[in-house]
């Protein structure tokens, strides 16, 4: 925490720390610290060169009389204190929301932080992403702006502050991947939140992760745009509808893309009429953690794709309430898989991660032609799972983990 402090341009302009004061006590070239997190360019994917980008050093000074005119005599607001953080991969919303909102959420359950404060991520001057918001806005009275915008010489209002909080939020590709990284962390919780923030007005009166067994059950397959596309996945959707489950269940198939969403109540609107979410491994299955609990997702790896962090990405998470059920999907057979685009530029990845790290990306952006056969197989597993307690889940996963992997 840093005190009487004003923001300039992504610099901190602090007014009682001697230390950044030109004189006897002067530490120069001091700074904060160098975040270990990265961040991602959006707009380029995320293996090739330049793509994986670390942050800038935390960089701060003492005030000056050439400083611009609000911070010469500066009013240091009381009731807003920023909550600054360097966000892993800030501009994936998977990432996001396992890395920055899941412990943001524990900072204020557990009383660290209440909803006065407000989320300023640092974006290196990129702009904000709707999910950003979307996100958050459950847990702040303040809506989330940037260190760029907070900072901006062309902001009205005050730029300085009694109070600021600096964060350095650990996430899961820095700690190993069976860790503790998730503890505490509440990832159904906090999705149940983030439904009822933006379709139930804060309350738990209508919220439809009450409603028990339903009469009929609706499948919903990921459409993706770019890579890991589902080839026949107009094929898949034909054929599930033609299932009949044994316990008597009627079966809705449906396609459903995640690719730019305008309209974040329509779609939470959409993922509670959901009770099994598929597609390729990939951000689109964060919207899992938005489903009703009892409901389940299949995740599925195209050929030679899943290393041990990949396959617990989703996995440990859904497991720690056990409310939303995972189920995994390995393609092994070659004549099903595509290679990726970026597999025909190999000059063009990044290969400062070492051969393991192309070799994986390439696995990951694989296009597959799915085995309706295998997937009616994995669906005859989860349909009996479904609306069942956290305690059954436990147990069944406990007795037989394979029961919810076919490799």
């Amino acid at each position: 925490m840093m005190e009487k402090v004003c923001v300039d341009q992504n610099r901190f302009i602090a007014f009682e720390s001697e230390y950044l004061r030109p004189g006897a006590s002067f530490e120069e070239g001091r700074r904060f610290f160098g975040p270990h997190s990265t961040h991602n360019i959006p707009g380029y994917p995320d293996n090739v060169k330049g793509t994986k980008t670390l942050w800038f050093s935390v960089m701060a000074r003492a005030n000056s009389t050439r400083d611009p005119p609000d911070m010469r005599d500066p009013h240091f607001q009381r009731c807003t204190v920023p909550l600054i953080w360097w966000p892993w991969w800030a501009f994936n919303p998977s990432d996001f929301y396992l890395s920055s909102v899941l412990e943001l959420e524990r900072l204020q359950r557990e009383g660290i932080i209440d909803r006065g404060v407000q989320f300023v991520p640092v974006l290196d001057g990129l702009e904000r992403m709707p999910f950003h918001e979307w996100f958050l806005s459950p847990f702040s009275n303040h809506k989330v702006e940037s260190l760029d915008e907070v900072s901006a010489r062309t902001r009205p209002g005050r730029r300085c502050y009694e109070r600021i909080l600096l964060c350095e939020l650990h996430c899961f590709w820095n700690w190993p991947p069976a860790g503790s990284w998730l503890d505490g962390l509440q990832p159904t919780s906090v999705g149940r939140q983030v439904v009822r923030h933006h379709l139930y007005s804060g309350t738990n009166t209508t919220d439809e992760a009450t409603i028990g067994p339903r009469r009929s059950v609706k499948v919903a397959l990921i459409e993706r745009k770019g890579h890991r596309k589902i080839l026949n996945l107009e094929e898949v959707a034909q054929r599930c509808r033609g299932l009949a489950p044994a316990d008597g269940r009627a079966l809705t198939c449906t396609i459903i893309s995640f690719d730019d969403i305008s309209n974040f109540p329509a779609l939470l609107r959409e993922l509670q009429t959901i009770d099994i979410l598929v597609g390729m491994h990939g951000a689109g299955l964060i919207n899992t953690f938005f489903m009703r609990p009892g409901t389940a997702f299949i995740e599925i790896f195209p050929c030679g794709f899943g290393n041990e962090h990949h396959r617990h990405y989703y996995w440990h998470p859904s497991h720690l309430e056990a409310q939303i059920y995972a189920f995994q999907l390995f393609v092994n057979d070659p004549a099903r898989c595509r290679p990726s685009a970026l597999a025909a530029h190999p000059q063009e990845l990044n290969h400062g991660q070492g051969p393991a790290f192309v070799e994986q990306t390439l696995a990951r952006d694989q296009d597959v032609i799915l085995d309706f056969e295998v997937l009616a197989d994995m669906l005859s597993r989860v349909l009996p799972v479904l609306n069942g307690t956290s305690d059954a889940f436990r147990a069944l996963l406990q007795l037989d983990p394979e029961y919810f992997v076919i490799r």
